[in-house]
């Protein structure tokens, strides 16, 4: 199914049984965003009249919102899965920030350079050289625990036998091991 903003007018909305239409129009005020099927509000003001209720009563929100979380444990355990499941390159970076803040590193990474060293890397892993699918480990050259930073320049894929056999180990030291270095 295509993405938002297609016109799709509220009467095929329902027809279809999707949750939300966009109807080419700017709200009362003024927002062009998609709107709620059932109650024709748009997005951006649900947002904002959100917003304005929590930051008026901020103690009610905190009590409902731990109340939902002790009565579907499951629920949210699943919702948290799948999230995950569907972005592992989030998670992957979330992991990564939460590694950096424990051994007291600095810098960060986003996906998009991820996906630029695996591009510069040509897909392949930077020590065997076996081409690395959708699985693959963004690995520290300098290892958090050895006073690494967590910036760009610091990374590399490798596949996964590589990176659990170099674990926390110096990046020459490694190469020795394998050979490709005197």
């Amino acid at each position: 199914m295509k993405e938002f903003p297609y016109i799709l007018h509220k009467e095929d909305a329902v027809e279809l049984g999707i949750k939300f239409f966009y109807s080419g129009r700017p709200c009362r005020n003024g927002h062009a965003s998609p709107r709620y099927t059932k109650t024709h509000m748009c997005l951006a003001c649900r947002r904002m009249h959100e917003t304005r209720r929590i930051k008026a009563a901020p103690g009610a929100h905190r009590e409902k919102s731990r109340l939902w979380h002790a009565n579907n444990r499951e629920k949210g355990r699943a919702m948290c899965v799948a999230y995950r499941a569907k972005f592992p390159e989030r998670q992957r970076q979330r992991d990564s920030i939460r590694r950096t803040r424990q051994y007291g590193g600095e810098g960060g990474h986003t996906e998009a350079d991820i996906l630029e060293i695996h591009k510069m890397q040509r897909g392949k892993c930077a020590y065997c050289r076996v081409v690395l699918g959708r699985k693959f480990h963004a690995d520290h050259i300098v290892a958090l625990s050895k006073k690494g930073s967590n910036v760009r320049s610091n990374i590399q894929l490798l596949c996964a036998p590589c990176n659990q056999s170099k674990g926390a180990r110096d990046p020459v030291v490694f190469a020795q091991s394998l050979g490709m270095l005197l």
